[in-house]
């Protein structure tokens, strides 16, 4: 069986760039029919189709976790005070 998916929801852009063949996107995806993921990924746009590259696919629960982590070790200000190091 072929690999299949289905972006069910396009959630955002986090990042490309200046011509925009190469994005970071955050998108609700569904692999080979199985419950939609949240899934953060860099994809290809230099073909007539979007190439899938490398990523990561989280279930609700775990980007719940995964929030939760980041907010309660102060992420952003230990991102925002290591830049200025």
């Amino acid at each position: 069986m072929a690999y299949q998916y289905k972006i069910m929801d396009q959630i955002g852009v986090l990042s490309g760039n200046d011509e925009g063949k190469f994005t970071t996107e955050v998108n609700l995806i569904s692999h080979n029919n199985s419950m939609p993921k949240i899934d953060i990924r860099h994809w290809d746009h230099r073909g007539d189709i979007p190439k899938m590259l490398k990523g990561i696919a989280l279930t609700v629960e775990e980007a719940n976790i995964l929030f939760d982590l980041l907010n309660a070790h102060n992420f952003l200000d230990i991102c925002s005070n290591s830049r200025r190091a």
